[in-house]
Formats: C-alpha cells, structure tokens, sequence
C-alpha cells in the first residue's frame, strides 16, 4: 500500500515537472521589446548611406538613435513597449 502510494506521487510530480519545462520553454520566445526597420531614400529614389536615423516613442518621450547601414536599412532594436 505504501508503495503504491509513493508510485503515485512520484507520477504526479514527475508529471507537474514535465509540465513546469514544457510551459517554460514556450515562454523563452515571449520578448517585450519591438524592431523598426526601413530604409532612407533622397528625392530622387538612391539610397542615402549613413544616414541618422532617431525613433521616438511619443508616448514616453524615448529617443532611440541609429544610423543606416551600406544597404541603407535602418534598424531600431529592442524598442521599449509602451505602457498606457
């Protein structure tokens, strides 16, 4: 009877330890932060290299600088969310 008995939590927490990985794992690819990427062109549709680049999130006022690169793509990389 006992051994039955520790058969059984042992299932049990061998099964909430599954569970516990398996949830965690799905949580790793969760982020909270954004990219905005794009590209400068001048009037005449070339593309401008070196270019400054700032996002700003107009609802915390955060700047967030960059520069484009040979290709002339911007990136703007962990955005901060907003919270409202």
């Amino acid at each position: 009877m006992m051994r039955k008995r520790m058969e059984c939590w042992s299932q049990f927490w061998l099964a909430c330890s599954v569970m516990a990985l398996l949830c965690s794992r799905s949580a790793l690819g969760q982020t909270v932060t954004g990219a905005i990427t794009g590209q400068v062109t001048d009037p005449s549709g070339a593309v401008v290299v070196g270019a400054n680049v700032t996002a700003e999130n107009t609802a915390t006022a955060v700047k967030t600088p960059t520069q484009t690169t040979g290709h002339s793509a911007a990136q703007v990389l962990e955005s901060p969310p907003t919270v409202a």
